[in-house]
């Protein structure tokens, strides 16, 4: 599978920084292992969100439980511009990690959230390594 994923964002495009994010999420997205790009275009809708206020986390990958018309969706706060590129593709890919590995995030304990989050992040250094 060699085309580029098409991308839906729900966040206005008046966003101080919509061009510059959606961006950065194409380019970490198409970055990914085919089988992942297949999972995202065959198998789920995955939803892109901002928001201007302070939140406590980076990014989330939200599941369908949270957002009933999609299968994920993936909220970028927005001090998510306080990191470099390489570190906003990786955070981006991060959430996908979740989203493929179909981690759900309702009502989880912390020691079941220390899992995911351990997973998401193994997942995002195996496809590094795939691309190098």
């Amino acid at each position: 599978m060699k085309e580029k994923i098409t991308l839906n964002f729900r966040f206005p495009t008046d966003h101080p920084n919509f061009n510059e994010l959606a961006d950065h999420i194409s380019k970490a997205m198409n970055l990914l292992p085919d089988k992942v790009k297949e999972f995202i275009i065959l198998d789920n809708k995955v939803i892109f969100s901002a928001e201007y206020k302070n939140f406590r986390a980076n990014a989330l990958a939200i599941s369908k439980k949270d957002f009933l018309d999609s299968n994920y969706l993936i909220h970028f706060n927005y001090h998510i511009w306080d990191f470099d590129e390489k570190e906003i593709t990786r955070i981006i890919q991060h959430e996908m990690a979740h989203a493929y590995l179909q981690h759900d995030s309702a009502g989880i304990s912390q020691e079941e959230n220390d899992k995911q989050e351990k997973e998401a992040h193994e997942l995002v250094k195996e496809w590094e390594k795939q691309r190098s």
